[in-house]
């Protein structure tokens, strides 16, 4: 389960669907991640303007990394979605290239027995 902190104005159920959206995008990067922060808020005030309601989040990795998406629209729980497959796509290219930079530790001799001959 991917631990998540949520600011901004939310209902129960817009934390559960951040919440549940987190889990099914980034579930599979789990051991990479550190913790994710969700800021929701409505850029115009609640009766003004559409496109609106924006959602900014920052994902913690192992190490110094950390990735931020910003989404923006008029359903916060569309807004969430998107900038959740959005952070799907951005975690899982930086996890790509960072197993790619390691050797493969398997493969690596423990030790070097001197040569006899």
């Amino acid at each position: 389960m991917i631990r998540a902190t949520i600011s901004g104005r939310t209902s129960e159920s817009l934390t559960r669907r951040i919440q549940t959206r987190l889990n099914y995008a980034l579930g599979q990067f789990g051991g990479w991640i550190q913790g994710v922060q969700v800021r929701l808020w409505d850029a115009n005030g609640p009766r003004r303007g559409s496109n609106d309601q924006h959602c900014r989040m920052t994902i913690h990795l192992r190490g110094p990394m950390h990735v931020t998406i910003e989404e923006a629209g008029d359903d916060p729980y569309q807004v969430v979605s998107r900038a959740a497959e959005r952070a799907k796509q951005v975690v899982g290219r930086r996890v790509s290239r960072k197993r790619q930079q390691r050797p493969d530790r398997r493969h690596l001799p423990l030790f070097s027995l001197p040569k006899l001959i």
